[in-house]
């Protein structure tokens, strides 16, 4: 994997190119910081899963420790049906392919941009730099 083209487009300054396409757009969407894009970023993120009741599995993605798996069905809850399309469109796949990507992903994702249990000091851009993108895609949470 390419690290440098992929921290390049995370922070705007070109496409990330992680090879996966539904991580592609999720990412920028995750690191938008200030509530911005079409997730709000991080905290957005976590206060969606909050507000339908799916904090505590949201909070072991943060945390240290096992991690809750997320389903289809929950992704599609927690964001919408139209906020699913969206980043369908935006990848280029169909709804439900988009959903059980961001369900396989969003753990892990979330997981690594958040090592120790908290943002790290240098915040999500630096955490970023340091992604695992193929544990990311399949490979074991810590």
């Amino acid at each position: 994997m390419r690290l440098r083209e992929t921290v390049g487009g995370l922070l705007g300054r070109k496409r990330a190119s992680t090879g996966d396409a539904v991580l592609d757009t999720l990412l920028p969407l995750l690191l938008k910081n200030g509530g911005g894009g079409l997730l709000g970023g991080l905290s957005g993120v976590l206060g969606s899963f909050a507000r339908a009741g799916l904090g505590q599995k949201a909070d072991s993605w943060v945390a240290t420790g096992a991690k809750e798996e997320l389903t289809a069905d929950e992704v599609e809850r927690v964001f919408g049906l139209p906020t699913v399309a969206r980043l369908a469109a935006k990848a280029a796949v169909p709804p439900g392919v988009a959903a059980t990507r961001v369900a396989a992903i969003l753990p892990r994702l979330i997981d690594q941009l958040t090592p120790g249990g908290t943002v790290p000091p240098g915040g999500l851009a630096k955490a970023a730099s340091t992604l695992d993108i193929d544990r990311i895609l399949g490979g074991s949470a810590r």
